[in-house]
């Protein structure tokens, strides 16, 4: 599963985890390889993991020693420095899917549940602002959200869509 940074996949890849009873991995805190044994495995951000371990996992799932891997990561397999021909060939052969940059109807509840991460309740002329005049890149929209929240707190202000522009307009000089 490839994409962007903030397209969904690690959302995706917990939930495919939690649909089959399963696990997700991140080279952040490493599991040993014997304890996949039989589980459904989401490794996320799998370039960071060492070739060795990507290696043995990819194995494990090819001999059904993992009932379902996924895998995912920002640039395709073919684009990864891979230095064992083996782990090159076996990821050259996997299915792919590229995640797209998200339309209008997924970045509303999108933008909606990162101000309801920061507390907040926002009006849907907020929303339908930010839809306009925000970046589609969802880790852009979560830093303009961030710049909007702190300034909110900063200044003790309603998040309304006049503040959100001036906010916004500040950004951009």
């Amino acid at each position: 599963l490839i994409g962007d940074v903030g397209s969904g996949k690690s959302h995706l890849a917990h939930a495919f985890a939690h649909s089959h009873n399963g696990r997700v991995l991140t080279a952040k805190e490493p599991v040993p390889i014997a304890a996949c044994r039989g589980k459904v495995i989401a490794l996320d951000d799998a370039q960071k993991w060492s070739e060795e371990s990507l290696f043995i996992l990819l194995n494990m799932a090819l001999n059904n020693d993992i009932p379902y891997l996924l895998i995912t990561d920002q640039a395709m397999p073919s684009a990864w420095s891979i230095r064992l021909p083996d782990l090159r060939s076996r990821l050259k052969n996997i299915p792919t899917v590229q995640l797209n940059a998200p339309d209008e109807n997924l970045l509303e509840p999108i933008i909606k549940k990162l101000f309801s991460d920061h507390g907040r309740a926002i009006d849907k002329s907020v929303v339908d602002y930010m839809l306009i005049h925000c970046s589609r890149d969802i880790s852009l929209i979560q830093e303009d959200i961030n710049r909007i929240e702190a300034a909110a707190r900063a200044t003790k202000s309603d998040v309304t869509k006049r503040f959100v522009a001036k906010i916004l307009r500040e950004a951009n000089l």
